[in-house]
């Protein structure tokens, strides 16, 4: 499970054989999810390797101005309106 994985988080895989390697990029905020990510791909059955390439953003006050800008921008949309959403806290299972 990845409790803290957001909207604003990018998480991608490899399989090389019985070796995954992960990539992509994490908020500060959700530094977490860079382990929690590792974790859960080596309780993967066959999975004998984790290569952990997933970088932790540095927290910048502006960027987070324009994720929330993003975020409303985004799910105000009448598409969304009878969905509830929560930015940082999707739960995701490997």
């Amino acid at each position: 499970m990845l409790p803290w994985y957001g909207v604003f988080d990018n998480l991608e895989y490899q399989v090389n054989g019985s070796e995954v390697i992960l990539s992509g990029q994490v908020v500060s905020e959700h530094s977490n999810t860079k382990n929690d990510a590792e974790n859960a791909v080596k309780r993967i059955n066959g999975v004998t390797k984790v290569v952990n390439n997933i970088q932790v953003l540095p927290p910048l006050p502006f960027d987070n101005q324009i994720r929330r800008a993003e975020y409303r921008a985004i799910f105000s949309q009448s598409i969304w309106a009878g969905i509830r959403w929560e930015p940082y806290r999707r739960f995701i299972s490997l």
